[in-house]
């Protein structure tokens, strides 16, 4: 089997237990907190998708691929199951949101990491194309899988089914440990405005990182104190204008060529 076909296997595993567990979540939550609760529980999912971004971001400068993949993993698998077991511990409900927000924010940013491995291993678009259509149709199933599930009197899923159900959202993701050992992507280097290698922002992953640019700047022109930073023109007295330039501008007009023989100063 490929690299991609593994990358795809696993995300089919780990969206399909996604998508179930969710959906048996959101049952629970409606059962006990109502729509209201189900709303507040989905606005902290949407705030932990929005700040998965940064966290991606600082992460991949300090992990890579493979650790990347793994942390998430794990901490991921154990925030599933412990969102569920504060809600059926009859936790408040801003707690259980807390923990879903974190849940999504460690999610989206191992999500982020597999689009990179897929990338890594297939550049081409058509491969990115089969990741995310294979993802969106197994979530589907999976939803659809958690309506058909037999209820109990009390709740929505009740017994060994839903201890099943728990500990397949969270064991779900015991694939991604797996593929994360052949990971491709390297660490990435530190950008602007993110310490470097000596301890500066945005001095790592550039050529001469740590050494004062120098700066050579054309005739006419001049740079202060030596340091990198945007060349003035030097201002000079209307006699040093050049043939054919703006009076008292020592650099020569861009239409010098058309300009007539009244411009030029005498």
């Amino acid at each position: 089997m490929t690299r991609l076909r593994r990358l795809i296997a696993t995300a089919l595993v780990d969206s399909f237990g996604l998508s179930l567990g969710w959906t048996v979540f959101s049952l629970q939550v409606v059962r006990d907190h109502g729509l209201a609760g189900l709303g507040l529980c989905n606005a902290a999912m949407l705030c932990g998708v929005a700040l998965s971004a940064p966290v991606a971001a600082r992460l991949s400068t300090h992990l890579d691929g493979r650790a990347l993949l793994r942390v998430t993993a794990a901490t991921e698998a154990g925030l599933r199951i412990g969102t569920f077991v504060l809600l059926l511990a009859g936790a408040p409900l801003a707690v259980v949101a807390a923990a879903v927000a974190a849940s999504n924010v460690v999610a989206w940013t191992g999500y982020a990491g597999m689009r990179a491995e897929v990338a890594a291993a297939d550049p081409r678009g058509a491969a990115m194309t089969w990741y995310m259509v294979a993802v969106a149709a197994i979530e589907a199933a999976g939803t659809a899988t958690a309506a058909l599930l037999p209820t109990g009197p009390a709740q929505p899923v009740s017994g060994g089914l839903l201890v099943a159900v728990v500990a397949g959202y969270g064991a779900c993701l015991l694939p991604t440990w797996l593929v994360a050992g052949g990971a491709r992507v390297p660490r990435a280097p530190a950008g602007p405005g993110r310490p470097g290698s000596d301890g500066r922002p945005g001095s790592a992953g550039r050529p001469g990182a740590g050494a004062r640019p120098r700066c050579s700047p054309p005739a006419g022109w001049s740079c202060s104190s030596g340091r990198a930073r945007p060349c003035s023109p030097s201002v000079s007295p209307p006699s040093s204008t050049a043939p054919g330039g703006w009076p008292g501008r020592p650099w020569p007009s861009p239409w010098a060529a058309w300009s007539p023989p009244w411009w030029s100063p005498a």
